[in-house]
């Protein structure tokens, strides 16, 4: 299932957590939640037998609804992949629409995908999204990166400082990929405690 080119920010964010340039590779609606400019990078380390290695870094840009960002992943056997993104999120804090397209090069593979995003906020206590991730469903380095729907919620309670979200990664080729959910406080000095669990 690909499990090697997921970006890291999928990992550790549900599709209502993210606003900055993460949105690119979580929820391509998010970038247009928040109107700020923000510079992130992400770096992955494996250790096996023969010691420890990055396994996966990349850095994203964004501003003002628009992003770019990069990804490489060192696969074992000497191969590697590379995703380029840039994508576009409009709308307001209550609901906005945001679309990415990604680039996939490296060993044996030249394709390329398309994400697609919309987020709606009700109340001030929910946030519904939706993103259809993954169209075209790219191969890359022998590897099918399937495309996924996923639907996911957040109820936000005590004046938005604490939130409980879940997303369902659904397969639309057929299954369910994954089920996650989590939940942050907001701590003091701006700082936040999250935890999140994954079902596969």
């Amino acid at each position: 299932d690909a499990q090697s080119f997921v970006p890291q920010p999928q990992l550790y964010l549900l599709t209502t957590d993210v606003f900055d340039g993460r949105s690119l590779w979580v929820q391509p609606a998010g970038m247009a939640r928040r109107r700020e400019a923000s510079v992130s990078a992400m770096v992955t380390a494996h250790h096996d037998s023969s010691g420890t290695a990055l396994g996966q870094y990349g850095v994203t840009l964004a501003s003002g609804g628009l992003g770019f960002g990069w990804q490489h992943d060192r696969i074992g056997g000497g191969a590697h992949g590379d995703a380029f993104v840039v994508g576009y999120a409009g709308g307001t804090a209550q609901f906005s629409l945001g679309l990415d397209h990604r680039w996939h090069r490296g060993t044996n593979t030249r394709d390329g995908a398309w994400d697609v995003g919309a987020r709606y906020t009700p109340s001030t206590r929910l946030e519904l999204s939706l993103v259809w991730r993954d169209i075209g469903s790219p191969v890359v380095v022998g590897d099918t990166i399937k495309a996924t729907l996923v639907p996911g919620a957040a109820v936000r309670l005590l004046r938005g400082r604490v939130r409980f979200g879940a997303d369902w990664e659904i397969v639309l080729s057929g299954g369910t990929s994954a089920v996650r959910a989590g939940a942050a406080v907001i701590l003091p000095a701006n700082l936040a405690l999250t935890l999140r669990s994954e079902f596969n």
